[in-house]
């Protein structure tokens, strides 16, 4: 069966064509190893379909009493799967018998069933599964977690209209220690904020806030305070990023800069846009908005009692900490490198990128010309924060990643360890290497012109990068002969 895949689809393998548990010659048919202990047969061949996703299918066929009978209709079976397969010019990853199963019927029927894995597009996928059902030989069809991963993801950017599940553990009427809690006018005006996100959905313009004369004094105080210390605490690309705003996003202590501007701007720069969000959103959620080079920003100011901490982010948080960096395009790259990491990840890896997060884009340090700098959003929106991390009350590491991802933080007080990066470029550098020293076979690839996610093989990733390099090289090559430049 294997040799009239082979001979039909003419594709060659790179990787040696392997049997687990069996010493099987190449063009062996499928019923001797049926026959061979019913062990399971497993081989693997080459991929390289464009814009292709991973999916996996487990196929059960129809039981029958007869175990001879079961054989002989195994092989059939097998060999309809393999032709529809092969007429549909699918790319076979990975094709495994499993060991038959018996039934707790009364014939204690025997069934076999396989594992397909296929790297196509999700409209092949569907046209192959419908196809199946209708097949005779099949009984149904099971779609194990495909993309290696049991956790939904956004594969549009406009699924991210499903990624607003708010944590509520930092909410004014839920937490009684926080400065709102007893104050029900700041809680009705922060409700219907948030109605603003609760409603907004991709592809809508940011609707603008008319902030209070008490919400815009809040924000000067915060504003002024801060912009003070920029040229003696913040990195060279913070300043940047924040006169840039300053220019072009009307940055000022008199009035509150909207969304949409600060969005329209930032996508011009850096390639990243804003949706509004109504709180603090779970980690996971966040970390995928990233991934399509989305930021989730607040809207609410935080309460005027506690103006230079919050216990959760705010607009000021927001616009004064984070949107400075993210105009910058290496610093976007690398949130955005963070939440691909994070789609279909574990309860685990989620865990250990958003403490990445924190002690990069939240509370990071970096060296500049022999002096530390801070290039965290949760430094530069909170004056009590700066204090804290110039003084000798915490704690100031090399940043290590593997370290940095387990560290134990403070989501409330303020921080008692920090870790300064060399630089935005060695800090991305470290993360791909930590992204991929996984075990993975797959991979999150981001399509800019689609707003897509596709998940690709390493296979399937060289070859697009190798590919783009050879492009990339005919062109300079292309400019080199005509043209009068020189290299020096």
């Amino acid at each position: 069966l294997i040799g009239l895949f082979y001979e039909r689809a003419h594709l060659k393998s790179k990787r040696k064509t392997f049997f687990s548990h069996h010493k099987l010659k190449m063009f062996m048919m499928c019923d001797q190893s049926i026959e061979n202990n019913n062990k399971p047969l497993t081989t693997e061949l080459n991929h390289d379909e464009k814009n292709s996703e991973i999916h996996s299918i487990i196929i059960y066929f129809h039981p029958i009493t007869d175990e001879k009978s079961n054989n002989q209709f195994y092989l059939q079976a097998l060999q309809e799967l393999l032709k529809c397969i092969i007429e549909k010019k699918l790319n076979l990853v990975h094709f495994e018998t499993r060991p038959p199963l018996t039934l707790s019927n009364a014939n204690q029927d025997i069934q076999y069933s396989c594992l397909i894995t296929l790297e196509t597009n999700e409209v092949n996928m569907n046209l192959l599964y419908e196809e199946l059902r209708c097949n005779s030989f099949i009984s149904r069809i099971n779609l194990p977690n495909n993309q290696e991963s049991q956790y939904w993801y956004p594969k549009h950017i406009s699924d991210l209209d499903k990624c607003q599940h708010l944590l509520l553990k930092f909410q004014p009427e839920l937490q009684t220690d926080h400065p709102g809690f007893h104050d029900k006018v700041y809680r009705e005006r922060r409700e219907n904020i948030a109605k603003i996100a609760f409603h907004y959905k991709y592809g809508d313009r940011i609707p603008e806030v008319e902030y209070t004369k008490e919400e815009i004094e809040t924000w000067g105080l915060v504003f002024t305070k801060m912009k003070a210390v920029h040229a003696s605490r913040a990195c060279r690309e913070y300043i940047d990023g924040f006169q840039l705003l300053e220019k072009y996003c009307n940055y000022n202590s008199e009035s509150i800069p909207q969304l949409q501007t600060i969005c329209e701007f930032m996508h011009r720069t850096s390639g990243f846009r804003i949706r509004p969000v109504a709180g603090l959103v779970s980690p996971r959620d966040f970390l995928a908005s990233l991934a399509f080079r989305v930021f989730q920003c607040t809207q609410y100011i935080r309460h005027h009692s506690r103006p230079m901490h919050t216990p959760e982010p705010d607009c000021i948080h927001e616009l004064i900490g984070h949107m400075p960096m993210l105009v910058n395009r290496k610093f976007a790259d690398f949130s955005q490198e963070l939440g691909l990491a994070s789609l279909g990840a574990s309860e685990e890896e989620i865990m250990r990128l958003s403490t990445l997060y924190w002690f990069t884009v939240e509370f990071g340090l970096c060296n500049e010309n022999g002096e530390t700098r801070a290039l965290g959003a949760g430094i530069m929106s909170s004056y009590g924060e700066l204090e804290n991390v110039f003084s000798d009350h915490s704690v100031k590491q090399p940043f290590d990643i593997n370290n940095a991802a387990v560290q134990v933080y403070d989501d409330f007080g303020y921080q008692k360890v920090y870790f300064v990066t060399e630089s935005i470029e060695s800090m991305k550098r470290e993360l791909r290497n930590y992204i991929n020293s996984s075990t993975k076979s797959t991979f999150p690839i981001y399509d800019p012109f689609t707003e897509t996610v596709h998940m690709k093989s390493r296979f399937s990733i060289r070859k697009e990068i190798l590919q783009h390099v050879k492009e990339e090289t005919d062109q300079l090559d292309t400019l080199l002969n005509h043209s009068n430049f020189t290299l020096s």
